[in-house]
């Protein structure tokens, strides 16, 4: 799950096209170095952690400015070019 995650954000952020995973609905709790296997290196497991809180950063960061984005267009739209409003 956590893979597809970090590939799910990589790919929209490359591409510019949408997320297909949305966060809201899974209930999946964070990973721990817990849920790694025995023999994996514990460094393997905090890049592993590190990349899936940087692909939810990167979401949570994308999402306000697309906020913002969409605010501004209003706005202009509404007030500059009242024809298209």
């Amino acid at each position: 799950m956590e893979e597809d995650l970090i590939r799910d954000r990589q790919i929209s952020s490359g591409t510019g096209k949408p997320m297909m995973v949305d966060e809201r609905d899974c209930d999946v709790e964070e990973l721990t170095t817990e849920d790694f296997v025995d023999g994996e290196s514990i460094k393997t497991a905090y890049f592993t952690i590190s990349l899936v809180r940087i692909a939810r950063i990167t979401f949570q960061a994308a999402g306000r400015i697309s906020d913002y984005a969409k605010e501004i267009l209003e706005y202009f739209t509404v007030n500059e070019f009242p024809i298209y409003a």
